[in-house]
């Protein structure tokens, strides 16, 4: 553990080393960017207002979270690596003993030092990363010094302090600066977010249902995050919300992994609370706020500025997954009426539409299924069929020629919702796929009938 004069001392050493790499004018920050400069490493999140900032270095850069800018010309404090032995225990090994332990622990110094890149490399790969490095002034140097000089004044009062600190200054004159790393910014434009403020969010619990959105690589680089941690976050996210309660599953490369949620309303956002379990902080929450478009569901991070997640709530929409029931679609006489409009919304062509436009039962009894169609135009067509659970679908084979639907095979997925039938055309032989996959699709049916 550092002493109070030990850490003195190495503000010292800091202080006086600090001026070793020069500042160049290309590198010198905004006004924005000079708050961070006080840490070796800030963290800034994109708020002018609210700098984070963490010790760090350029090859630990990217386990911090946020868009990081690292400043290279302004340094707090020297680490030091130590290999030691215990002084006992060294004792009581033999001079051969000794010799070995020796030499193992120069070869791994060497080896340490050959190996470790320096400013300039480490730079270099930061920058490539998509990170940022900011150097600090003239100005802003000088008055990092004279912010320190009441330190120095009272270290010096100790006579060994005072012996230090002449020897560091005496070693920093005969030592040679090494290269430093140059100034960079991230050639990736982060997109300018719409003011949340400035949009309406919905009241109370998400929608139930399952949720799901895909991120790749260059939507996370696309937000602002490092590379090499765009490629670790790079996957399928999926929320599932039933009454108060959630599921996260996260599925990206070489992890899968799930965590159990409570959802409450606190304030104007919903707080998502971790369950808590051996891979689940049960500490950890995500204040957000939601609205539903026709586009997908909308989220907005509210409880922190990570991008990270801010990507993966915000980057994209989320799309709701269909989840289809087991066995057979419940009896019933159900309908549907379609307009025109209805059927160009799944894709029809418009001449096509006005023919398919008008209403559709669909009676169900028990495996035998009866389709009627009444056209705006008057047309009246009818198919039978008899239907059965094969797999995961539900198989509707049209056994009479007489009808609309003469050799026709439809496989269907259901599901009841409050709303009403919905039905998914999964496949079709004889017969076309877009315009029976539009009007089976378009709506949920209703019911009007039990039998």
């Amino acid at each position: 553990m550092f002493t109070h004069r030990t850490f003195y001392l190495l503000m010292i050493v800091a202080i006086l080393v600090v001026t070793a790499c020069s500042p160049q004018a290309a590198g010198v920050p905004t006004a924005a960017q000079s708050e961070s400069i006080s840490l070796r490493l800030a963290v800034s999140d994109g708020d002018d207002s609210d700098y984070q900032g963490a010790e760090s270095g350029l090859l630990q850069g990217s386990t911090l979270t946020g868009r990081p800018a690292a400043t290279n010309n302004v340094t707090f404090f020297p680490k030091y690596q130590v290999l030691f032995a215990n002084g006992p225990a060294f004792k009581k090994l033999s001079s051969e003993q000794r010799t070995v332990l020796q030499e193992a622990a120069t070869a791994a110094q060497k080896k340490a030092l050959a190996e470790h890149p320096g400013d300039v490399a480490a730079g270099t790969a930061w920058c490539a990363d998509g990170g940022t490095i900011v150097l600090a002034s003239n100005e802003q140097v000088a008055a990092f010094q004279k912010a320190a000089q009441p330190v120095f004044n009272k270290q010096q009062q100790d006579s060994f302090n005072a012996e230090s600190i002449s020897a560091i200054r005496e070693l920093k004159a005969k030592t040679k600066a090494s290269p430093g790393a140059q100034a960079c910014a991230p050639t990736v434009a982060i997109p300018t977010q719409a003011s949340a403020e400035n949009q309406t969010w919905s009241q109370g619990l998400p929608p139930n249902g399952i949720w799901q959105v895909e991120l790749t690589t260059d939507d996370f680089i696309k937000m602002g995050t490092l590379k090499s941690t765009a490629d670790d976050m790079a996957g399928v996210y999926t929320l599932k919300f039933k009454d108060g309660k959630s599921q996260i599953d996260i599925q990206r490369a070489g992890l899968t992994s799930s965590c159990l949620l409570n959802v409450t309303v606190v304030g104007d956002a919903v707080r998502l609370q971790n369950v808590g379990s051996s891979t689940c902080d049960g500490n950890a929450y995500d204040d957000v706020q939601w609205r539903l478009d026709t586009d997908g569901l909308h989220f907005h991070l509210v409880s922190t500025q990570a991008v990270e997640l801010k990507t993966l709530y915000e980057s994209k929409p989320w799309q709701k997954v269909e989840s289809w029931s087991d066995g057979l679609p419940p009896n019933g006489k159900w309908t549907v009426d379609l307009s025109a409009d209805d059927l160009v919304r799944m894709g029809d062509l418009k001449s096509v539409a006005q023919d398919w436009a008008g209403q559709y039962t669909l009676t169900l009894k028990d495996g035998k299924s009866l389709g009627e169609y009444h056209a705006a135009n008057g047309f009246y067509g009818k198919c039978q069929a008899n239907y059965e659970v094969v797999g995961d679908i539900v198989r509707f084979t049209y056994y009479t020629n007489a009808d609309e639907c003469p050799n026709e095979v439809d496989d269907m997925q259901w599901r009841l919702d409050d709303d009403g039938l919905h039905l998914h055309l999964v496949a079709i032989k004889n017969s076309q796929f877009i315009e029976n996959k539009a009007y089976l699709e378009a709506k949920p049916w209703q019911k009007v009938a039990d039998k």
